[in-house]
């Protein structure tokens, strides 16, 4: 055919052409038909590239034609690592400076006549050409017909465009070589502004042989990471986003492809997962390609192979900026893992939850809500998956693998609840179905507040690896208190876990230890730093149910229980503490208060002045400081009003007439000691702690009135030594401390000034008042 010559491409070759076609007129390529002007189509982009691939893979060959005016001679190079053959050795010969021949339909050695040019990298206008490269397996055959003879004016071909042979043996024709499969990459580039390259796409080839497989997939990550640097790196790029979605398209179809090697499929299984997965954070566009990726390589490398690869492709989310979609891929795999995999599943759903579960805590702790709803969805799918393969096990492995599905569950619940954004119209489904997998899982409410210990399941799940896998149930006492907070927000919630809140309140109002049992565990939903205030306001509303007024309790001073429970009742009284302090909204703060009064009213009386002291020395906040003094000397008041109400009638309290001597007795004024002479020495910082001051110097005044009044002396501060100490050490290095202050800020007007007086004005009233009680009594004392 003359102006024409053929190439019959097969499985092992390389194509290369320069800048854009410049230097060849057409390239055609046959899809067959009946008659062969009809099957021939024009090469001019990536699709076409793609079709010839197909072409190939069906038929074990493409036959490619290429239209060009030749002045020169082809560039034949040899490339022995490229895989696959051709029908004879080929050889190639220069210094022809005529017109050339190239002559087909040789088996013999194929000899072609001219000379040989380098690649040229500079257009005419300085600019800096590309090599467009396409990469395509199998042997090549050159034929030809006749010669053509070319004006000297026409393109130049020789030197730019490049046909790279192999003259190894290649495969018999007579059997299309699509067995053996190889990785290429096709780096399909444009010429742009001087000095810019952009990736046009990436194309994917069958080749002869995966002796190198290694290599080659290292250098096919390498290429999708370059497409990743160059997504990223201009987000507003189109063009950049559209070339990886092509190049994952391409892998896509490439590893769906039903004759793929199982030792391609095993090398690819390795990496691919991770390197596709980083493409999601770019857009959520890729997200469908990466998962369907991941199922072939699930479907082709079996389960249990895929379990260990996703695990490992999940643990290297930490080095992912946008981690929250980095993982949608692998959690999705993962999920359709446990469910196909058939022996020893929950040695195997027991391996790979603590991985789950932290990248799941780093994932949901530090994304966005709005970057995690796919994220728990996956989640929950998880949990339905093991919740699958609890219903087809028996005996001790179903148990055990359910106990571990709770453990997941609740970890997933305090998670889940500290990512999504609380809305009070409706409840999240995936806090509906983590609800309804706990009650699977035998985790009733009254359960999780009181006997669940996460201690004895996690050691019969874990057995001796308990220890290194407590990082990752970090969160399970959150998520079963939490587990409770949502069914008392949402009636379905509730409903959806079988549960009846009305019966389970009444539980634990009428049990102390239970309800003890119920403070300890719901204090973490209160003091989850990571948890919407409303979820935290609904916390605060359950323990007010269960501890304000009314609730029974036994205030026997022997209680033996109470040693074991003080260490939680103590943190919750910390937590709700904090509420107080830190809480926008007035409400909760009063709220808050009110359940703080009834925890501690719930405390034994023989133990409730201790756990004060505790919660003041704990405590830096002057304000909160001043509250805890104020409860102390209330509960003084209440236990002489309770004396007063026994003996009615008396002209005086007695020692007899007081049943407890819990508040009245000495430590009171080493409370009062502990804020106005503090135990690092000299009086009080002022203003900053004014507040807890004038609560001090209250309670003492009160002490001192009520025991001069009373004509007792329980607290022992009548004593002289007593007096004379409170005079010398607390109240006059006080005086003379708040008088410079005063005198200080008299001559100012500025806004501090201002507040310093507001604040210490009633202080020093007090002050004064308490230091004429003394100087009274110590009169009356000579």
């Amino acid at each position: 055919m003359e102006g024409f010559f053929d190439v019959v491409v097969h499985h092992g070759g390389q194509f290369v052409k320069k800048g854009e076609l410049e230097y060849i007129d057409k390239i055609w390529y046959y899809v067959g038909g009946e008659k062969f002007e009809n099957g021939l189509k024009l090469l001019t982009n990536d699709e076409g590239a793609m079709e010839m691939i197909d072409i190939a893979r069906f038929f074990g060959n493409v036959n490619m034609y290429v239209e060009h005016p030749i002045s020169q001679p082809e560039v034949i190079k040899h490339l022995p690592s490229v895989g696959g053959g051709v029908d004879g050795p080929v050889e190639v010969e220069g210094g022809v400076d005529g017109p050339t021949e190239v002559e087909g339909g040789v088996d013999g050695p194929t000899e072609v006549e001219g000379g040989v040019e380098e690649n040229i990298n500079l257009g005419d206008d300085g600019c800096t050409w590309v090599d467009d490269v396409v990469h395509v397996g199998g042997s090549v055959d050159v034929d030809g017909s006749g010669a053509n003879d070319v004006d000297d004016g026409g393109p130049v071909l020789g030197g730019e465009t490049d046909f790279v042979l192999d003259d190894e043996n290649g495969p018999d024709e007579s059997e299309p070589n699509i067995d053996d499969l190889h990785l290429f990459d096709v780096h399909v580039k444009t010429k742009t502004d001087c000095g810019t390259e952009k990736y046009k796409g990436n194309l994917l080839a069958e080749a002869g042989d995966f002796r190198e497989s290694e290599n080659t997939v290292s250098e096919l990550i390498k290429f999708l990471d370059s497409l990743l640097d160059a997504a990223g790196s201009d987000p507003d790029s189109e063009n950049a986003e559209n070339v990886a979605f092509e190049a994952i398209s391409e892998i896509h179809r490439y590893v769906c492809s039903p004759s793929l090697d199982q030792e391609v499929v095993d090398a690819l299984s390795f990496e691919l997962p991770k390197a596709i997965s980083k493409f999601v954070v770019i857009s959520s566009k890729f997200l469908d390609m990466a998962i369907s990726i991941v199922d072939q390589f699930i479907e082709k490398c079996g389960p249990r192979d895929m379990l260990s690869i996703l695990c490992n492709t999940l643990g290297y989310s930490r080095k992912v900026t946008k981690a929250s979609s980095y993982v949608l891929p692998p959690l999705s795999g993962l999920s359709k893992v446990f469910i196909s995999i058939q022996r020893r599943q929950f040695e195997h759903v027991k391996e790979a939850v603590p991985i789950i579960l932290n990248v799941l805590k780093a994932v949901s702790l530090e994304s966005e809500e709005d970057e995690l709803e796919d994220v728990f969805d996956r989640v929950v799918d998880i949990a339905n998956s093991i919740y699958e393969v609890c219903n087809k096990l028996e005996g001790d492995s179903k148990e055990k693998l359910r106990d571990l599905l709770g453990l997941y569950v609740l970890q997933c619940m305090a998670l889940v609840s500290a990512g999504i954004s609380y809305k009070a119209s409706s409840c999240p489904s995936s806090v509906l179905q983590l609800s309804q997998i706990s009650s699977y899982c035998g985790l009733s409410y009254l359960s999780l507040l009181t006997t669940y210990d996460v201690e004895t399941v996690a050691g019969s799940v874990f057995g001796e690896d308990k220890d290194h896998c407590t990082d990752c149930l970090s969160h399970i006492k959150h998520g079963a208190a939490l587990s409770v907070i949502w069914g008392h927000v949402y009636e379905e919630v509730a409903h959806t876990a079988k549960e009846d809140l009305i019966a389970i309140k009444d539980e634990l109002r009428n049990n102390q230890t239970k309800r003890w049992q119920a403070i300890g565990i719901l204090k973490h939903v209160v003091s989850f730093v990571n948890l919407p205030w409303e979820l935290k306001k609904h916390a605060i509303d359950f323990l007010l149910c269960i501890t304000d007024g009314g609730v029974t309790g036994n205030y026997n001073e022997e209680h033996s229980e109470w040693a074991s429970y003080m260490p939680s009742l103590f943190s919750a009284l910390q937590a709700v503490k904090m509420i107080i302090m830190y809480a926008p909204d007035p409400e909760l703060r009063k709220k808050s208060f009110a359940v703080l009064k009834g925890v501690l009213a719930d405390i034994p009386i023989s133990e409730r002045f201790d756990v004060l002291k505790s919660l003041i020395t704990n405590t830096e906040s002057s304000s909160m400081i001043a509250i805890f003094i104020d409860l102390v000397r209330k509960e003084m008041h209440t236990a002489i009003c309770s004396s007063r109400s026994i003996v009615k009638g008396a002209q005086h309290i007695d020692n007899k007439a007081f049943p407890d001597t819990s508040f009245w007795n000495p430590s009171v004024l080493k409370l009062v000691e502990l804020v106005l002479r503090p135990p690092q020495g000299g009086p009080p910082s002022l203003p900053e702690q004014s507040d807890a001051v004038l609560s001090a110097l209250n309670l003492y005044r009160f002490v001192l009135m009520t025991e001069s009044a009373e004509k007792t002396n329980y607290t022992g501060v009548m004593s002289r030594n007593s007096l004379v100490k409170a005079y010398d050490e607390w109240l006059l290095p006080l005086r003379t401390l708040v008088t410079g202050i005063m005198a200080e800020n008299k001559s100012d007007y500025d806004e501090f000034a201002v507040d310093t007086e507001c604040a210490l004005n009633p202080l020093e009233l007090v002050m004064y008042r308490c230091i004429e009680l003394i100087e009274e009594k110590l009169r009356q004392s000579t």
